[in-house]
């Protein structure tokens, strides 16, 4: 059973890096860079086509001005603009080489394009040229777990906990490598600090957010066998999102490995009536098979045979635009 990877949530590392960067330079602008420190206040407000504007003026005053291209390259990145973003990091860092920011941010913008290589060289140099930039060693924590390099991930997250133990997404990346090592009760005790430090610093233990943690979690107890905690933590995770399919097939699992099979055959049909799916129709028919259901299990696994079939369709058509 898989987990809901920090790594692939999209705009948690962004929050990171993006506000790391606006309060170390908040009060950097000098007087007379008026266009500059209106971009500042735009960016607060997140309103980030008038802060390009704005930047569009500062750099056409100071074409030098080597950190209105890096906050104009945030501003693109945050409006999804990622070959703008890049080429303002880059022409922010031929200026200033010696800003981490920059590199940083780029890093980011590289993730999120699927060039890995080049987000780990950015985040090396970050680190290289300030071994305190602690958005550097989250980022490269959540490349490295996409590269599959999890012990390098633990040695991130490990530093940046030493940077700052209060922010609950370190322990959810953590958690993760421990579950894909299948140290379980490690991945338990992180996904446990991420939920208290959630609850305590967000001010609300029922954030739609905290679901896959929830989830993950439950995965972590069944994995261990405690299928009593794992349904407590998925029923949780239902409450806070009860569109995942992924949930209540989750908890149908562990109901069905303590034997309570009505309820197991109920997240099962929950899970199909959401988004139908061969795997569950498969898990279903297994639990009919059990209570001496033999028709209702055979109509299941003709319907599973029959996704699967259509799903094997649409990859070869899929397959073959690609070629043509």
């Amino acid at each position: 059973m898989s987990i809901r990877s920090l790594s692939l949530i999209v705009g948690l590392s962004s929050t990171i890096v993006i506000v790391s960067t606006l309060n170390a330079e908040s009060a950097f602008a000098a007087a007379d860079e008026n266009a500059y420190e209106e971009a500042l206040e735009l960016k607060k407000k997140e309103d980030y086509k008038k802060e390009i504007t704005a930047l569009d003026t500062a750099i056409k005053q100071n074409p030098n001005h080597a950190k209105a291209y890096r906050e104009r390259g945030t501003a693109h990145f945050c409006l999804g603009q990622f070959q703008k973003a890049i080429e303002d990091f880059t022409k922010s860092i031929s200026l200033d080489a010696s800003d981490p920011s920059a590199y940083v941010n780029r890093a980011l913008v590289y993730q999120d394009t699927e060039e890995l290589d080049k987000a780990l060289d950015d985040l090396n140099q970050a680190i290289k040229l300030n071994p305190n930039e602690g958005a550097a060693y989250f980022l490269r924590a959540m490349v490295y777990s996409r590269t599959g390099k999890l012990q390098n991930v633990i040695e991130d997250c490990n530093k940046m906990i030493s940077f700052n133990s209060k922010e609950p997404t370190i322990y959810w990346c953590r958690g993760d490598a421990y579950m894909k090592l299948r140290q379980f009760d490690k991945a338990v005790d992180d996904y446990s600090a991420a939920l208290n430090l959630h609850q305590t610093f967000v001010s609300t233990a029922l954030d739609p957010k905290h679901a896959c943690i929830y989830y993950n979690r439950g995965v972590a107890y069944g994995a261990m066998g405690e299928h009593e905690k794992a349904i407590a933590d998925f029923s949780t995770a239902i409450k806070l999102d009860s569109k995942d399919v992924a949930y209540f097939n989750a908890r149908g699992v562990s109901y069905e490995q303590l034997g309570q099979y009505d309820k197991a055959i109920a997240d099962f049909g929950e899970a199909i009536s959401i988004k139908p799916s061969a795997l569950f129709f498969e898990n279903r028919a297994r639990v009919y098979d059990k209570t001496g259901k033999p028709d209702l299990s055979k109509s299941d696994k003709e319907s599973a045979k029959k996704l699967d079939s259509q799903k094997s369709d649409s990859q070869k058509s899929d397959k073959q635009k690609e070629e043509n």
